[in-house]
């Protein structure tokens, strides 16, 4: 996660994320990296406004474009992962 961590900050210039620990048994959890960007403020900040935002992003950003961008950051980050 460190190094997720470092990637997001490096090729996305993520300067805030909040991590996100999810356990429902004994045998796995889940873990959410959210980054935090400027847009977010108005709607509130910290865990507790985190579903506010996600439900913000569902019902107003998704578009084809935005869509775009987020698998364009993933190929970043995967890249910068698997750089020798």
């Amino acid at each position: 996660m460190i190094k997720v961590r470092i990637a997001m900050r490096d090729c996305l210039g993520v300067s805030k994320i909040t991590f996100v620990q999810e356990e429902k048994s004994t045998h796995h959890f889940h873990v959410w990296l959210f980054p935090w960007y400027k847009w977010m403020e108005e709607i509130g900040s910290g865990l507790d406004s985190i579903k506010k935002i996600m439900e913000h992003a569902r019902e107003k950003l998704k578009s084809e474009d935005n869509l775009r961008k987020v698998e364009e950051s993933a190929i970043k980050i995967s890249v910068y992962l698997n750089k020798p």
